[in-house]
């Protein structure tokens, strides 16, 4: 399995290569929490490498990535993407990533801008939101659908997706067979065969490292670094998402941003809805007018 070559940090990661040959441009793909690149790997991944080189990795403390004690900001990970382009002497590449890694390739855009094709951010909640109390259209009909699974997490919580994938991890590690299955779109990661594992790992990133201090921690990303992110920038989410805020803000305020709406999906979208994204993103690019 590959590796980047930093002991500290030593990122996993795959790469498919294109049918159409080394020639062809670059597609990174960069998960949220508590999942893995393997978030990717059967659907996404091998639509786009049909026209793309793609390059899939585990973030720091996921998958088979090694688990620092700390160094799980925004920022801090977009070095990370940095170092493991260098490691594969990628020069430039569109940008596709999900929830938390939205932000992390938001960072990315803001410190090394020369390096991006195209942007694209698919359900990532920007922290200077958080703080506001945004109307969420869904939240009551969500936090019945919690009551009913058993999970005690308040959809007015400023990081709701974060408590609400920690409580489902703990219930799914203690055999507390919670309705997970109505809840599909929120805690994605712990559903299946591997969601117990899934469950262990993220609970272990949690309890024994700083990352869920860090990651809750102000992202950076102010409004004035968005309006300064002058790049081609799709921003897709779910039509039931409580992150659809971000998106709308995201087109506000990027110069070059449009938004994509996936009629009544919630934050997983990617994973439950491949072909939502793929349409979106192809349309976006122009897959089948410039690579055909």
């Amino acid at each position: 399995m590959p590796f980047t070559q930093s002991a500290e940090r030593a990122i996993h990661y795959i790469q498919m290569p294109s049918e159409r040959g080394a020639q062809a441009e670059h597609v990174v793909l960069i998960h949220g929490l508590a999942t893995s690149l393997a978030f990717w790997y059967l659907q996404i991944a091998p639509a786009l490498a049909k026209y793309f080189n793609v390059l899939l990795y585990d973030l720091s403390g996921h998958g088979r990535s090694r688990m620092p004690k700390s160094g799980y900001t925004p920022r801090e990970m977009a070095d990370d993407l940095r170092d493991l382009m260098d490691h594969l002497n990628i020069e430039k590449a569109h940008v596709i990533a999900h929830s938390f890694g939205g932000l992390v390739a938001l960072q990315f855009a803001r410190h090394y801008r020369p390096r991006l094709i195209t942007l694209t951010i698919a359900d990532s909640q920007l922290y200077s939101l958080r703080a506001r109390k945004q109307p969420w259209e869904h939240g009551r009909k969500i936090q019945a659908v919690l009551r009913k699974s058993g999970l005690d997490v308040d959809v007015g919580d400023p990081f709701f997706g974060y408590r609400m994938l920690k409580e489902a991890a703990r219930m799914q590690v203690d055999d507390q067979h919670a309705d997970v299955e109505a809840l599909r779109e929120w805690v994605h990661p712990f559903i299946g065969k591997a969601g117990k594992r899934g469950a262990r790992q993220w609970l272990k990133l949690l309890d024994t490292t700083e990352a869920e201090r860090e990651i809750m921690t102000n992202d950076g990303i102010s409004d004035e670094v968005l309006a300064e992110l002058d790049l081609p920038t799709l921003a897709v989410y779910g039509e039931i998402s409580q992150a659809l805020t971000s998106g709308r803000r995201l087109v506000e305020l990027m110069p070059q941003a449009q938004l994509t709406v996936v009629p009544g999906a919630g934050h997983f979208f990617p994973a439950s809805r491949p072909k939502m994204l793929i349409g979106a993103w192809s349309s976006f690019t122009r897959v089948g007018d410039e690579h055909a």
